[in-house]
């Protein structure tokens, strides 16, 4: 059983495992995840850095071997369309997977689009798709909650990029990724100052701070110095995509 798997792996981590672990949990699809789950991703995941105007993905390089996620950044992804003949630009923002869903559909393997190119300077996770898909086969948990993220996703309705609403749901997603579930409680044992929430997120002081201030107003959390407590999960998740 793949609980078993991820189990055995929850303890002795390095300080580096953890932290990937932490920014898988940014990505939109996995922010609801547990733990021990994410571990098993993070194992055969990678992180690259890319400046403004790289190629991440051109067309047939490891396709199928892995999925993209955005960590930080913005990307531009080039696609088949349905038409013969005819292309599909599309935007991938912080929090955003690339190849995810057809391999949800398909329950296997599938190439990404024609190339992905970084519009600025981002950080990007590559993810083995054996893993998600033994993870899709194996662990309910898992199953159900890509299932979850996959509905929501049909039902959104496309957006323009917009980079002032964008570095708030990236502040969130941090915060997701800090939480701890302890007792009945989810709970940020230290919480980051403004300074260092907003250098994490690459944002300002002052949106780092409205984003928290928004919070507090309305009750989605609440301060207990140092400690920060989630009392509203659900919507603080549904927030941050």
């Amino acid at each position: 059983m793949m609980d078993e798997v991820a189990g055995c792996r929850s303890e002795n981590l390095t300080d580096a495992e953890v932290e990937l672990s932490k920014l898988l949990l940014t990505l939109n699809a996995f922010c609801a995840l547990d733990r021990d789950i994410i571990q098993v991703i993070a194992d055969g995941s990678r992180i690259i850095n890319y400046e403004a105007g790289d190629t991440i993905y051109s067309h047939g390089e490891f396709d199928g071997e892995y999925l993209i996620g955005v960590l930080s950044g913005h990307v531009r992804a080039v696609a088949n369309a349905q038409m013969v003949g005819d292309i599909e630009v599309s935007e991938y923002s912080v929090g955003d997977t690339i190849g995810l869903l057809p391999l949800i559909a398909q329950r296997k393997s599938v190439a990404l689009p024609i190339a992905v190119t970084s519009m600025q300077n981002c950080q990007i996770v590559f993810l083995e798709s054996s893993i998600l898909l033994k993870l899709l086969e194996n662990d309910i948990r898992f199953s159900s909650a890509i299932a979850t993220f996959s509905a929501l996703n049909a039902l959104r309705t496309p957006v323009e990029y917009d980079a002032e609403s964008e570095a708030e749901r990236r502040i969130l997603r941090h915060l997701l990724s800090l939480v701890e579930h302890i007792g009945s409680e989810y709970i940020i044992q230290e919480m980051p100052r403004h300074a260092e929430l907003a250098e994490r997120c690459g944002v300002t002081d002052m949106v780092a701070a409205a984003a928290i201030a928004d919070l507090l107003e309305k009750g989605v959390v609440r301060r207990s110095f140092p400690q920060l407590i989630i009392k509203d999960m659900p919507l603080l998740r549904s927030k941050s995509v």
